[in-house]
């Protein structure tokens, strides 16, 4: 019976040590900050019409350049004779 209790206040000992191990790891890991947080500057820059590929003027509908000006637009925002236009002149061409 000495030997059982011997076991588990020698596994209870490892336990604690591991822990302390532990403690100290996370301890060592923390880096100072030095430097302020800086901004990311995710959103990118508004680009004009002209260079994101789409025309200053509105172009003919059904044409190539209606075309690709749609494919910049949001779906959410097309109309139902936008989209049956853009379905029949710019996806289903003979």
């Amino acid at each position: 019976m000495k030997f059982v209790y011997a076991l588990i206040a020698v596994s209870l000992g490892v336990i604690a040590f591991g822990l302390y191990l532990i403690m100290q790891e996370q301890q060592n890991n923390q880096v100072p900050v030095t430097e302020p947080p800086r901004d990311l500057g995710l959103l990118p820059a508004p680009v004009p019409d002209e260079e994101r590929g789409r025309p200053a003027v509105e172009p003919e509908i059904g044409s190539e350049a209606w075309c690709d000006m749609m494919m910049y637009k949001s779906s959410e925002t097309w109309t139902e004779d936008e989209t049956r236009t853009f379905a029949d002149r710019c996806i289903y061409q003979d």
